[in-house]
């Protein structure tokens, strides 16, 4: 399945498409109304949206987000509950070729009491999420609520999603390029 098609038969209609809208700006969206998180989802479930909720007020520690997506995505027992093993199993994740799968947090803000870096990793683990799985046609979205209306909330997001330009998969040991 093609994420989007340039040749559908209505452009506008796919400019109008509200994930069409969330992709266009990368994987990971905020939210702070309730509501409008509400409507959002409301239209993804429409669209055959497979969508796993979560709270970020019911995460104590960093091992009760690792339990809670482990089971509600189907991670594997030996689920290593560390941000590497969290970023292999996001990789394992079956998005459904129809709609696709919405990763939301409620109360994103919460998760930050345990360690900004640790929350800025999982974010940016998730946009990475989006891009991997749009190789395959497939559609895989992060919405994030938080408590704060500001327009920057008060982690600095800046920078998730960003890639380096490294070395093609043949020249990529020193060696291979005479070092």
């Amino acid at each position: 399945m093609v994420a989007f098609s340039r040749n559908e038969s209505n452009l506008a209609e796919r400019d109008c498409r509200l994930d069409y809208k969330l992709l266009r700006g990368g994987g990971v969206n905020l939210y702070w109304a309730d509501r409008v998180l509400a409507e959002d989802l409301a239209w993804l479930r429409k669209e055959q949206y497979a969508i796993h909720e979560f709270d970020g007020c019911n995460w104590q520690v960093k091992d009760d987000l690792y339990r809670d997506v482990a089971k509600a995505l189907g991670y594997p027992g030996y689920f290593g509950r560390n941000l590497q093993a969290f970023s292999d199993c996001m990789l394992d994740v079956e998005v459904p070729d129809d709609g696709g799968m919405v990763f939301v947090i409620r109360n994103i803000d919460a998760v930050e009491r345990h360690d900004r870096q640790f929350l800025w990793d999982l974010v940016d683990i998730l946009d990475h999420t989006t891009r991997k799985n749009l190789l395959f046609g497939r559609r895989f979205l992060t919405l994030l609520q938080t408590q704060n209306p500001a327009r920057t909330p008060s982690i600095d997001f800046s920078g998730v999603g960003a890639v380096h330009v490294g070395w093609n998969s043949r020249e990529w040991l020193d060696s291979t390029r005479g070092l």
